[in-house]
């Protein structure tokens, strides 16, 4: 078993483009560490300099005791599950698991033992003997993952390994990957580009952007308490909604889009220092009820559209506010326009979400009272985007 310390690790090119910029983050013994961000963060590139895949331009990489900066990647004990499987077709299942190992001059006898055993704890027994086009997708990601586990590695490096798989059998494959690893019991840093794979998997949860680490701290904690628009903005699916307010003098509302919002209930006393001065508001979706009765705490919106989703509702509705979008927060597949905020600050359309029980029915344009749960209302620097 071994821990994985990265201090100040930094990926710079040649043509001077920096891709990683002095990334402090550990992987405890047996840890599941997720590392998610979008499309070009450096989260990729940092598996790969662990890996001893991309040289080190600065900084220090410790497995264990070890420092393996000049390292080659067959000396750092690692083992790393690729997004394409890498299986060779004309192989068996057994024989795909067990190559490493053939490699090695290990014996017949020993290898056959470590492939029967990863085969076990992967449910693989009934496939040994087939060729990688016989199986299922799910199927060659295990059988990817057994070639991983017969190494017996200190440290498991996984590139977004169920991005090729559909969408029902990816949720049962994170179930998969999840409990294998921790059967294993082995450091595992894990990069996916997905959200709701990172927040059902990972012990913890890296969110980069930019190069630059964001937060990393426990899925709940990233959740409910992100250290900035980007990690509240890129955390949740709907996004977290997040509008430019105005705090009272004594601190006690705030206008959003001319309508006094009570905060009556929350207690933050970071927040003095902001009093008769704009903020950044932000609330997630299942924050937001109908409401059932006349209250200081009700916004009133006007709905734009209803995603009926079985056992709830998403209700995006539209108000006199002014929205704040993180430029590259945003899903890929979502169909909005970044706004960035700090100094080049921009605002867009009172455009929100809620999440409500599904026995209401709503038509377009209907007016309606949302009750926002102050309590769970998180406040950030309108111009430094940094939590309060």
């Amino acid at each position: 078993m071994a821990t994985v310390t990265m201090e100040k690790l930094t990926k710079v090119y040649p043509n001077g483009q920096k891709v990683v910029q002095g990334l402090d983050l550990s992987i405890r013994e047996g840890e599941f560490v997720v590392l998610v961000g979008p499309s070009g963060c450096g989260k990729t590139t940092t598996l790969r300099m662990v890996a001893g895949l991309e040289e080190i331009s600065d900084g220090t990489l410790m497995i264990g005791d070890r420092i393996v900066n000049d390292l080659t990647a067959r000396d750092r004990d690692i083992a790393m599950v690729f997004q394409n499987y890498a299986l060779y077709p004309h192989m068996t299942v057994a024989q795909n698991i067990g190559f490493a190992l053939t490699l090695r001059k290990k014996s017949k006898e020993e290898v056959a033992r470590s492939v029967a055993n990863a085969a076990e704890v992967l449910g693989l027994m009934e496939q040994l003997e087939k060729k990688p086009g016989q199986l299922s997708g799910g199927q060659r990601q295990r059988v990817a993952m057994g070639r991983a586990i017969v190494r017996d590695p200190s440290v498991f490096l996984m590139d977004e390994p169920l991005s090729n798989l559909d969408a029902n059998l990816r949720v049962k494959m994170r179930a998969e990957v999840s409990r294998v690893q921790r059967q294993l019991g082995v450091a595992t840093l894990y990069v996916t580009h997905d959200q709701v794979e990172a927040m059902t998997m990972g012990d913890r949860v890296a969110v980069m952007h930019a190069g630059d680490l964001q937060q990393c701290a426990d899925p709940q904690t990233i959740y409910s308490k992100p250290a900035n628009l980007f990690v509240a903005s890129f955390i949740g699916s709907p996004s977290m909604n997040i509008f430019e307010a105005g705090l009272s003098e004594d601190g006690s509302y705030i206008n959003l889009g001319g309508q006094r919002v009570e905060l009556a209930s929350y207690t933050n006393a970071n927040l003095d220092r902001y009093r008769g001065k704009k903020v950044a508001v932000g609330f997630r979706p299942e924050h937001l009820s109908v409401a059932t009765s006349q209250s200081y705490s009700n916004i009133k919106v006007a709905v734009d559209l209803v995603e009926a989703l079985g056992s709830e509702l998403l209700v995006y509705f539209r108000f006199n506010a002014k929205a704040i979008k993180v430029a590259g927060a945003i899903a890929e597949d979502e169909d909005m326009t970044d706004i960035e905020f700090g100094a080049n600050k921009g605002g867009g359309s009172g455009v929100g979400v809620a999440r409500i029980p599904p026995n209401y029915h709503f038509q377009t344009g209907q007016e309606i009272d949302l009750t926002l749960n102050s309590e769970k209302t998180l406040f950030f620097d309108i111009a430094t985007g940094e939590a309060i």
